[in-house]
């Protein structure tokens, strides 16, 4: 046997110190995804969408163990991605995978070894004066378990794992037929909730679980990405040069010019890139109305800014993070 073909495997492009900083990452991950599922969705019958929406379903069918049936599809799916696609699930989806399976039953309301604790402690916040003034516990518990589900899964993306699921299908999806992840993502997921609505005869709780796949993706996205720290300028101007010396001027910040010429007219006009922290957007605006009145300037987020005046690169690690 070759260790270090096992030893890649296992740890792809990481170190050990890396990778089990990961380990540890895809754990709390899981776990905050699988109190979302247990504590809230589950016990109101709000399908999450993926295989956690169908293992619920089959939950209140047969009374199956939810984290065990999400573990018993997603094996040969997890196979079956590796045959058809090749080896880009690797070790910490295997992590992901089972983690969030074995937290889903731990967690679960009846029978699950650490779910009484936590769901005293849980159901007992809203009971304070001022802590929610909700009156509709399905509408609580489908934000209050799609943000933890949106967060745990944000948290595992970040550490570059995943908890398989539908993200195989939707790969194999995109291979056979070229259209994009999310899509696959959205026709699975709708089907599994349309079926979960005929099981429990509730168009309502089609209703809720559309919403709740909308609060999940977005949280997912704010964890991964969190706010925008700083908004990127595009500017296009016949005073370009004017307005870079008075943004070096006044706001004390760079600008980069990039070679580009009009589409209908041929005619060379150079576009000025320029980032600014939140607090100085507004201030650029001045400076460009006031050199150039008639320039066009297109202003959008930026996540994530690394180097002179931002976030140095010596403070960025392996992960990017």
């Amino acid at each position: 046997m070759d260790l270090n073909k096992v030893r890649e495997y296992i740890l792809g492009d990481d170190s050990i110190k890396k990778f089990i900083y990961d380990l540890g990452g895809i754990t709390v991950g899981t776990f905050i995804a699988a109190a979302g599922i247990s504590l809230y969705l589950v016990p109101h019958r709000i399908a999450p969408g993926g295989i956690s929406g169908l293992a619920e379903v089959l939950h209140v069918m047969f009374g199956w163990k939810t984290g065990l049936t999400m573990l018993i599809f997603n094996i040969p799916l997890f196979v079956l991605g590796i045959i058809i696609i090749g080896r880009i699930f690797g070790m910490k989806t295997i992590f992901g995978m089972i983690g969030i399976s074995l937290f889903v039953d731990l967690l679960a309301p009846a029978g699950g070894i650490m779910a009484k604790p936590l769901t005293n402690f849980l159901m007992e916040i809203p009971k304070y004066p001022g802590f929610f003034s909700l009156t509709n516990k399905t509408f609580l518990a489908c934000i209050a378990g799609n943000v933890l589900l949106g967060a745990g899964l944000g948290i595992v993306f970040r550490h570059r794992g995943s908890t398989a699921g539908t993200d195989i299908p939707a790969a194999i999806i995109r291979k056979h037929t070229g259209l994009s992840l999310g899509f696959g993502f959205v026709v699975i997921d709708t089907v599994i909730i349309l079926f979960a609505g005929a099981v429990f005869k509730d168009p309502n709780l089609v209703v809720w679980a559309l919403l709740g796949l909308f609060i999940s993706a977005k949280t997912c996205d704010f964890v991964m990405q969190g706010l925008p720290i700083a908004k990127t300028a595009l500017i296009v101007s016949k005073d370009y040069q004017h307005i870079i010396e008075v943004i070096d001027k006044k706001l004390n910040r760079g600008a980069t010019l990039i070679k580009a010429e009009g589409g209908f007219t041929g005619i060379e006009k150079p576009i000025l890139f320029c980032v600014v922290s939140r607090k100085e957007v507004f201030q650029l605006q001045e400076i460009v109305k006031h050199v150039d009145k008639e320039a066009f300037v297109v202003i959008y987020d930026a996540y994530d800014v690394l180097g002179r005046g931002f976030r140095p690169l010596s403070l960025v690690d392996a992960s990017g993070l």
